[in-house]
């Protein structure tokens, strides 16, 4: 049997995306363009699911990106990326998998884009997130509970 045999498909609708919150500090510019350091970088990641009508869902990615240098913050990013989705077609055992796993992996790549050309028009060069492993997070969420 292949690996595709055995994953789970799902047919979720894509109402709408959208960014809902941003925040970029660069508080150490422009004295920082004329070090050359190594900073410590610290990403943390949560995400909401919200009912807001039938089966529609409110998702939120939430995305906090932190580059520091001698417990100097360089630059802090603060993002919560959004979409609506259509979960009609979910049966409702596997709605709290499909709004906290597969509606962030549809979500992560537009705010790791908008995450990219913000530290770049911060001066930095861009920073590309890893790809997140939503479904790892997930499990970690269900042994804690």
């Amino acid at each position: 049997m292949n690996s595709s045999e055995n994953k789970l498909e799902y047919s979720i609708g894509v109402r709408n995306q959208y960014l809902k919150d941003i925040s970029f500090e660069n508080p150490q510019a422009p004295e920082i363009f004329t070090k050359n350091i190594k900073p410590e970088v610290d990403i943390s990641v949560d995400i909401k699911a919200n009912i807001k009508n039938g089966n529609t869902y409110e998702v939120i990615l939430y995305l906090k990106v932190i580059y520091q240098f001698e417990s100097k913050i360089i630059f802090m990013i603060e993002t919560e990326y959004g979409g609506v989705f259509d979960l009609s077609k979910i049966e409702k055992k596997d709605l709290e998998f499909v709004t906290l796993v597969e509606c962030p992996k549809i979500l992560f790549p537009y705010l790791r884009q908008i995450v990219s050309n913000l530290t770049s028009y911060g001066g930095y060069p861009s920073v590309l997130i890893e790809p997140i492993d939503f479904n790892s997070i997930f499990k970690q969420h269900k042994n804690k509970q």
